[in-house]
């Protein structure tokens, strides 16, 4: 009986939703209410969900006696479609407008609209709706085309969702989540169509970025001065109508912003904070003062903490919301709850004392192993070719020999059954039983051990699956000042992967 009575649910609800697929039919029950609510706008609104999809063309011609009809096309979720006579649902979230454009627009203010009246859905062909305008261009002083606008308060699709234009994670805000086409041209005459600057959001965003571009130096600590921390931070980005607040402006939305942006410090094996920003009034520009210490890596973050990313101000009708994007991720989507941000680190060091080399792969080998293949032996050599540049004179200089347990604290090697092994969750150490440094067919400028002899634990056995080698900056040149490991020291502890396949 429980069987059947489940089964009959099912096929209630199903029929309900059969039924809702139908023009001009919404029935309200209990169950259509719990199935409905999967619809809800607020809960399940993504980024995609940003605009209304709709794609619009026109016919707009100069003159008296013209049909003036905009074509717009929706989406197959677009709720309007459902209806049997669009026009009344149209009527409640579309509108349509022109502009003087010869008026002058003040910085920080939108174009003023004047709305078009008594327009009519002339017909419709499948997701198509045709507008007649029922308007005649004649002026001969001036005309702007036409602005489609929809109210994001009232546009539903998908059963009651609400677009989210300026993707704040929150639908349906009145100036938020309104959208506005591009002017619609009239052909027919050649009085300028001006510049249409939309209400609303403009997307306003300032971004990390590693404007230092730290390279390496000749001492052991470089005073950089005033370095600035932000991309494009002189000139906001407002949608595609850049630069249209004033300066004195944008020095107060950055001002407001700029206590948020700090440099971090990476040393000793831990990021920690090393100066706050300010903004620089003279340079227009988020600045803090920087000074770069051998082996030292620095980066730009952000913390939202208490600072508002809106303005106190409204600006082109509302008061604008701020994007701080960086290391991939953006503070601004409330339902991501992003409030810090970190941007690349970059390494400052001492070229006289470090540089970094790569491992040369392709000279490994096995060197002797059973007939098993256990008890393997690997043998890596040094060319000739590497070489460093010290002091303006160039010398050869050869693997600095370091004792077993410093060479297994800074040389691994992982096998898996993918490639890279290094990055593979099923990674497994070969262990490393003895190492043994030997020079072997000197040239005349060889200065140290050439050849590196590895033994293996003798367990392991030779076989097909993927090998890495993990190399930290305690095996390099003799001379010290060159290593095989990476510049990212924040990353793995500064080890370097080499990826060898199934080199043994």
């Amino acid at each position: 009986m429980k069987t059947f009575v489940k089964i009959a649910l099912i096929a209630a609800i199903t029929a309900l939703v059969t039924l809702s697929c139908e023009p001009g039919l919404s029935p309200n029950n209990e169950w259509w209410g719990e199935y409905n609510k999967q619809f809800d706008g607020s809960t399940y609104i993504s980024a995609a969900d940003s605009s209304p999809g709709v794609s619009i063309s026109s016919s707009l011609v100069y003159g008296v006696d013209k049909d003036n009809i905009v074509t717009i096309t929706f989406p197959d979720d677009a709720d309007v479609l459902k209806q049997d006579n669009p026009e009344t649902e149209l009527e409640k979230f579309l509108s349509f407008w022109t502009f003087n454009p010869t008026l002058t627009v003040e910085p920080g203010n939108a174009t003023v609209l004047d709305e078009l009246t008594g327009w009519t859905l002339q017909r419709r062909v499948g997701n198509k709706l045709y507008i007649d305008l029922k308007t005649t261009f004649t002026s001969t002083s001036y005309y702007s085309g036409v602005v489609v606008k929809i109210d994001g308060t009232k546009y539903t699709y998908s059963n009651g969702k609400k677009i989210d234009v300026d993707r704040n994670g929150i639908p349906g805000e009145a100036g938020y989540d309104d959208y506005y086409s591009d002017c619609q041209n009239v052909t027919g005459t050649t009085p300028s169509t001006g510049n249409f600057i939309k209400p609303g959001n403009q997307g306003w965003e300032v971004n990390i970025s590693n404007n230092f571009s730290i390279s390496p130096g000749n001492n052991d600590t470089y005073t950089v001065g005033l370095v600035q921390l932000t991309s494009n931070p002189d000139n906001i980005i407002v949608g595609n109508t850049p630069g249209l607040i004033t300066q004195a402006d944008k020095d107060s939305v950055l001002t407001a912003i700029a206590e948020g942006f700090k440099v971090e410090k990476f040393f000793d094996g831990k990021w920690s904070e090393y100066t706050t920003a300010v903004f620089n009034v003279t340079e227009h520009k988020i600045m803090a003062n920087l000074s770069y210490s051998h082996m030292t890596a620095y980066r730009i973050v952000f913390e939202k903490d208490n600072i508002s990313l809106e303005t106190e101000k409204e600006f082109f009708g509302v008061k604008q919301r701020i994007r701080i994007t960086g290391g991939g991720e953006t503070i601004y989507n409330i339902r991501r709850n992003i409030t810090r941000l970190e941007g690349d680190p970059e390494l400052y060091y001492n070229s006289t004392k470090r540089s970094f080399k790569d491992f040369p792969t392709d000279n490994i080998s096995i060197y002797s192993n059973d007939r098993l293949g256990k008890n393997v032996v690997l043998k890596l050599i040094m060319p000739n070719s590497s070489a460093e540049s010290i002091s303006s004179s160039t010398t050869k200089y050869y693997f600095k020999t370091v004792d077993l347990d410093i060479f297994k604290e800074n040389f691994k090697i992982y096998e898996s059954s993918s490639y890279p092994a290094v990055a593979s969750p099923d990674r497994r150490e070969i262990g490393i039983t003895a190492v043994e440094f030997k020079r072997e067919n000197p040239v005349s400028d060889t200065n140290g051990e050439n050849v590196i002899y590895i033994t293996l634990d003798p367990a392991y056995k030779s076989n097909d699956k993927n090998k890495s080698f993990y190399i930290g900056d305690g095996i390099g040149y003799e001379s010290g000042i060159s290593v095989f490991s990476s510049k990212e020291i924040w990353k793995n502890k500064g080890f370097k992967a080499y990826n060898l396949n199934n080199a043994f």
